[in-house]
């Protein structure tokens, strides 16, 4: 037979298990785990490592590129991307629906963020069946794109744009 002790002190810890003292400590415990932080969640005064509300990553023009003259640097073509038109290497519907400019021979290709500054002059790209480019000459600044990594030649170059000013050619 257990001893008289051993059966007291089990009966007190039992009671204290279910006494309101402990559910308290518990429904804290349970709370603080609950909303404490999550590692997805960005707080709001960390600015954003990618996308058109990053920090710039280049400018165009940029001074890192000294052989290649600015007006070179500045001219391109202007597309409205919708998803009839796909990309051999971004394949992501994220982009789209948007503006886009092509750059070098379509190496590197620039996604407009502000498109809103565009002039009345780029809308009908919109259109449906509308597959049009229009030479352009622009300066913005380069954003680093939020997407997945995929595999590109090495002399290709995606990235979002914040223009400062777009003129047609």
């Amino acid at each position: 037979m257990p001893n008289a002790s051993y059966t007291k002190r089990y009966m007190q810890f039992f009671y204290y298990l279910y006494s309101t003292a402990m559910k308290n400590i518990l429904l804290i415990l349970y709370i603080f785990f609950a909303f404490s932080c999550k590692e997805d969640a960005e707080t709001p005064l960390e600015p954003p490592t990618c996308g058109c509300n990053s920090p710039t990553k280049y400018t165009v023009p940029s001074q890192l590129f000294p052989e290649v003259p600015d007006e070179e640097q500045m001219s391109g073509f202007i597309i409205y991307k919708d998803q009839n038109i796909t990309d051999a290497y971004l394949r992501d519907e994220n982009f789209d629906n948007r503006f886009w400019i092509l750059r070098n021979n379509y190496l590197h290709k620039f996604i407009v963020c502000n498109e809103n500054n565009l002039t009345a002059e780029f809308n009908y790209l919109k259109q449906s069946n509308v597959q049009d480019t229009v030479a352009v000459s622009f300066t913005g600044n380069l954003k680093f794109m939020c997407t997945d990594p995929f595999i590109a030649h090495a002399d290709f170059d995606y990235a979002e744009i914040e223009l400062t000013s777009i003129e047609k050619i």
